[in-house]
């Protein structure tokens, strides 16, 4: 990986987590989210442009289809992530829940109903997938806690939506 490409998943991995914590650190609402896509639409607006000008793309119907729709599932996991976190849903249990669910729930589905096989690297990233989120949680009794059931529950539904954006 080139150090420009891996600089831009950090930073991609940084603004999220940084999102995340000013999303339950503000106590969230839909000004909050409004407010976060009207800066991502600002900011992104011009890149994309200049992308799809300096590459002659053309939009077919079934990638405008696509395009909508992702931005329905996004919305939906925005509005659950925020839920999770005013339900009273730790950072640190809502955060790993909601990141981790999406690509384990992506790997069980495409090998019980897709017909896909997993490869040993396979099988090791979604076990470290699994952990990282249990460790990132502190301590794993937290998913489990009477006070984190709301919060957690919201996360998982995040992390339903986030699959059928992998998938």
């Amino acid at each position: 990986m080139s150090t420009y490409a891996l600089s831009l998943v950090i930073a991609a991995a940084v603004l999220h987590a940084g999102w995340n914590y000013l999303l339950k650190k503000c106590g969230g609402g839909i000004g909050v989210l409004a407010l976060s896509a009207i800066v991502a639409t600002v900011a992104l607006t011009p890149f994309s442009l200049f992308l799809i000008l300096a590459n002659s793309f053309v939009f077919s119907p079934t990638m405008v289809a696509v395009i909508i729709g992702g931005g329905v599932l996004h919305l939906i996991y925005f509005l659950l992530l925020d839920r999770a976190y005013r339900s009273g849903g730790d950072l640190s249990v809502v955060y790993p829940l909601a990141r981790a669910t999406g690509p384990l729930i992506t790997i069980v589905v495409a090998t019980l109903f897709l017909g896909e096989r997993m490869s040993l690297v396979a099988i090791v990233g979604a076990l470290l997938i699994g952990a990282s989120a249990l460790m990132l949680a502190g301590n794993p009794a937290k998913l489990f806690s009477k006070d984190a059931t709301a919060g957690a529950g919201f996360a998982l539904l995040c992390g339903c939506g986030r699959r059928s954006q992998h998938a």
